[in-house]
């Protein structure tokens, strides 16, 4: 399977971009541009692992990966068991 995320040079350093639309990777509406090529090529990878989990994602029509029931976006990932137990009412 082709990677859906990777780096390309930019004039100020490393864009990470979706290779299907061409546009920069957006997380949490922020543009993955203009970065290191050590923190640009870890954030495609760790996108790419992402992607390949078989995780219930949709794209919007901003092109950011929101889980499908609308919990938000990308950034978003942890699941209520991977959450750690509130520390207040018990709930």
């Amino acid at each position: 399977m082709a990677a859906q995320y990777d780096i390309r040079r930019d004039p100020n350093g490393w864009t990470v971009y979706d290779t299907i639309s061409g546009e920069p990777a957006a997380v949490n509406g922020s543009a993955q541009i203009d970065l290191r090529v050590e923190d640009a090529d870890d954030l495609a990878d760790l996108l790419n692992r992402l992607h390949s989990d078989n995780r219930p994602w949709h794209r919007t029509d901003g092109g950011q990966a929101v889980l499908r029931d609308g919990a938000g976006p990308c950034a978003s990932r942890t699941t209520d068991k991977e959450r750690a137990p509130s520390m207040g009412n018990g709930r």
